[in-house]
């Protein structure tokens, strides 16, 4: 086993982790609008559809952080490119760059997903509070 990351599927699979992060965004928000319209029935289906959403995106991950596993150099240059902050990691070439131009836009989005996902809990939970009162 090459002890090299393959840039080229990292940018493949950060860039597929964006597109379902903002299919998480997007269930969430029809999640929120059913919750507003009180209709649990869409609300099961929409938290069925983020669930599935969020295992892929879990997948994802995982598979990133698998590549650092073939030895020492794809270890270090994984943590680099994925798990250090990208606003201060210099690429050393394109594909390096296109990586970190994923990441820049991905962080942003899973903040919104993580402060959405605080709200849809409250309105959840209210929703169920007048539901038993």
């Amino acid at each position: 086993m090459s002890d090299t990351v393959d840039l080229e599927k990292l940018c493949i699979l950060l860039e597929r982790r964006f597109r379902v992060l903002q299919d998480v965004k997007k269930i969430s928000d029809e999640m929120r609008d059913c919750i507003s319209r009180r209709d649990g029935v869409s609300t099961e289906i929409e938290m069925n559809m983020r669930l599935e959403a969020l295992k892929q995106c879990d997948a994802l991950w995982m598979e990133i952080q698998e590549m650092g596993e073939a030895g020492p150099d794809s270890a270090a240059t994984i943590h680099r490119l994925v798990n250090t902050d990208p606003w201060r990691v210099e690429p050393q070439d394109g594909l390096e760059r296109k990586a970190l131009e994923i990441r820049k836009k991905t962080i942003p989005l899973i903040e919104t997903i993580q402060r959405e996902n605080d709200v849809l809990q409250r309105r959840l939970e209210a929703n169920r509070s007048q539901t038993i009162a």
